[in-house]
């Protein structure tokens, strides 16, 4: 099992407006390619203008497909196109299940 988290550190006050995007549409489109997305999910503490998706996948051979879909998708290259002056940064990280 694969879990990628996939994080967002935005302007200052910007948040709400990704949040929105993803939940008018970004979502759908994410989840057409990535079946199991195990969250959403918003800063309580610390970095309060970080957000992160976690996506879940059974092996690296299914995280390749999904994202090469997710990734030639018109309708999600379009998106991507709307958001991106909200984000300072994105990071991807993929965990391995240890135990």
């Amino acid at each position: 099992m694969l879990v990628e988290t996939v994080s967002y550190t935005l302007h200052p006050g910007r948040a709400p407006e990704l949040l929105e995007a993803y939940r008018a549409e970004g979502m759908a489109i994410v989840r057409r390619h990535i079946p199991e997305v195990l969250g959403f999910l918003v800063a309580d503490s610390g970095g309060l203008d970080d957000v992160c998706h976690l996506w879940v996948y059974p092996d690296a051979a299914t995280r390749r497909r999904a994202l090469d879909g997710l990734l030639g998708d018109e309708d999600w290259r379009r998106f991507a196109k709307t958001y991106g002056h909200l984000l300072v940064s994105r990071r991807s990280t993929v965990w391995a299940k240890a135990l």
